[in-house]
């Protein structure tokens, strides 16, 4: 019960972000007078269920996954000041966001006792992954704007590709990783390349999102193996 808590919980927050931008105004004044009562609504409702959830899943969690929450929380509450000075779409911040949302494996798994070796791979496929999609929406966007100071994000998220696809097959062929988990990186990393390859343009970001929708999917599938 205390993991499932602890994932609901961070669900929930993590739903939160949508409406609250909204009444911050991140969405623009317009949007805010229009929806700003239903955003408001919605806040109110994920902040009490994200906060009452989280109560239950610290009350009914062992000693580790109490510790283990301090992670995301603690990532969480850094954010806090990025989003008040609007800097929430800087690539930095978004890795933070990267880190906040993967850290959350770390009280759900501790709560169910599993082991730390294996959360410790699943961390990685995951962390790996949602760095390397997030590198790779700021290169399209880099690639297009032709904004100098982030040219190097354009030929970093291809490199980081690669060295992702040549670590994991590198780590099967040791034996270090199960099969599934080498393999869950996969996805992640061969789809960047591809859109890089592709010179995909930021028009079609949409169809990039669904498709990283797919490929954690199949990332989930791969690690659900294990």
């Amino acid at each position: 019960m205390a993991g499932w808590s602890f994932a609901a919980s961070a669900l929930a927050w993590f739903l939160l972000y949508e409406p609250a931008a909204v009444l911050l105004g991140l969405r623009g004044e317009r949007v805010r007078q229009a929806a700003g009562t239903r955003a408001r609504r919605y806040a109110g409702g994920l902040a009490l269920v994200g906060a009452g959830l989280g109560a239950v899943a610290l009350l009914l969690g062992s000693s580790p996954a109490r510790l283990a929450s301090l992670v995301p929380i603690g990532l969480a509450l850094l954010l806090i000041p990025v989003v008040r000075r609007r800097r929430q779409k800087t690539l930095g911040a978004e890795l933070l966001v990267v880190a906040a949302l993967t850290s959350t494996l770390l009280p759900v798994a501790a709560a169910g006792a599993v082991g730390w070796r294996l959360v410790g791979m699943a961390l990685a496929v995951w962390l790996v992954s949602f760095v390397l999609i997030t590198l790779l929406v700021h290169a399209v966007k880099a690639r297009h704007k032709q904004v100098h100071e982030k040219r190097w994000i354009v030929w970093a998220a291809p490199l980081l590709a690669g060295l992702t696809v040549a670590g994991a097959l590198a780590l099967m062929v040791a034996e270090a990783v199960p099969v599934a988990v080498g393999l869950a990186f996969l996805p992640a990393a061969l789809f960047s390349l591809i859109v890089v390859l592709l010179r995909v343009r930021p028009a079609r970001l949409r169809v990039v999102g669904w498709s990283v929708v797919g490929a954690n999917a199949l990332t989930l599938a791969l690690l659900l193996q294990v």
